[in-house]
Order: C-alpha cells, then structure tokens, then sequence
C-alpha cells in the first residue's frame, strides 16, 4: 500500500513539474571596457531594478526601449552572484533527475571588446585519461 501511493505521489509531482516547466531568461549587463572609457563612450543600458532593463539610442536620446527578463544583473554583479541565481537551481534540478539546458552565448568579437585570442577544441580520451587536441578526421 506504502509503496502504491509512493509511486502515485512521485508521479503527481512529475506531472505537476511538467506543467510548471518554462524557458527563464537573464541578462547581464556588462562594464565599459578599457578602450570604451578610453574613447569616453556612454553607457547606454540601463539596469532599472532586478528585472528590468532600459536602453537608448545615445546618452541624450528620449526614444527608449524598456525590456523585461526573469532576472538582470548590472555591471556591477559578480560571476559568482550570477551562478548562485542562474546555475545552482539547475544543478539541483538535474541532480533531481530532470533535464536542463543553459545555453552558452557567443563571445563579444574582437572588435567589440571580445578577446583576440582562440581556444582549441579539446576532447577527453578515456583510454589515456588525458584530454588532447580534437583534430579532423582524414
């Protein structure tokens, strides 16, 4: 009887899960860099409160866009307060045996302030336990 109604809970709370699931999105918003305060560029996003984000055309200009996330962190944040916030809950979920993605974005390019310098691909040989360069197969 214990292990029926185990079950038949273990299954409402999937099923209850499953209906509460949703794409969540963040934004962090980054400091000028060295060459944008060089150059004296203005900063031109905003972030209003832990959820909301303003940006503008120029520094000066009245044509605003307001923008709505589940979460937004300013340049001030801290690669450790954006984990705590967006990837230990997923730990927890996939921990929990439900699948989660945290999708990675693309690096600023070079001329935008990125970095100038590529990484290798690498893949890890089980045999060696060594990870090696990932080279095309001839």
């Amino acid at each position: 009887m214990d292990t029926s109604n185990n079950v038949r809970l273990q299954l409402q709370q999937q099923q209850a899960r499953k209906s509460n699931q949703n794409i969540q999105v963040y934004v962090r918003v980054r400091p000028l860099n060295p060459r944008e305060r060089c150059i004296r560029s203005a900063e031109v996003v905003d972030v209003l409160n832990p959820r909301e984000i303003l940006t503008r055309h120029t520094l000066d200009s009245k044509l605003t866009k307001k923008f709505t996330f589940d979460r937004s962190f300013g340049p001030a944040s801290k690669q450790c307060d954006v984990y705590a916030v967006v990837v230990s809950p997923l730990i927890e979920e996939v921990l929990s045996g439900y699948n989660c993605t945290l999708p990675r974005p693309k690096q600023t390019p070079p001329h935008l302030g990125g970095r100038t310098s590529s990484h290798s691909k690498r893949h890890y040989n089980p045999t060696t336990n060594v990870a090696e360069e990932a080279r095309p197969i001839q």
